[in-house]
């Protein structure tokens, strides 16, 4: 479909949409193919692309954090498939919202897996390397 070479961090990369059905959409990142949840929220054009400057869109507004993924109370859950960098708490380590428990690396951005409530770390079920998968429990907080 249609290629971009895009800047992220001073890293340029190439990004490739294979296809797109609306729902989910097939990407190639440097030639590494991922699958991807994607609705098209820009727009409607009437004119087809010309490759002339547009006027830089308005700044994003701010989201609010995102609450824990699925599964039972206390369970901290990757919200995106991809590599644990590092795992930055220890079982019994008292946490605060907001405090980073994990690192993940997705689509070769890294992702800080912040506590959503406070509590202490009873079990951490991931290691440094381990791939992991959307909603995966990575580690459990108890209150």
């Amino acid at each position: 479909m249609a290629k971009y070479q895009v800047t992220i961090d001073g890293e340029t990369l190439e990004v490739e949409l294979v296809s797109d059905d609306g729902h989910r959409a097939k990407l190639k990142v440097d030639g590494v193919e991922y699958t991807v949840e994607a609705r098209n929220v820009s727009a409607p054009t009437s004119a087809p692309f010309s490759g002339a400057p547009q006027q830089a869109p308005p700044p994003a507004r701010p989201r609010p954090a995102p609450a824990p993924h699925g599964g039972e109370a206390g369970q901290v859950s990757a919200p995106l498939a991809g590599l644990v960098l590092e795992v930055r708490v220890k079982v019994g380590q008292t946490v605060a919202v907001g405090d980073v428990l994990a690192r993940l690396e997705a689509m070769k951005m890294e992702n800080d897996i912040k506590a959503h409530s406070p509590g202490t770390v009873s079990q951490i079920l991931v290691s440094q390397g381990d791939e992991v998968q959307e909603g995966q429990a990575l580690l459990m907080l108890e209150a």
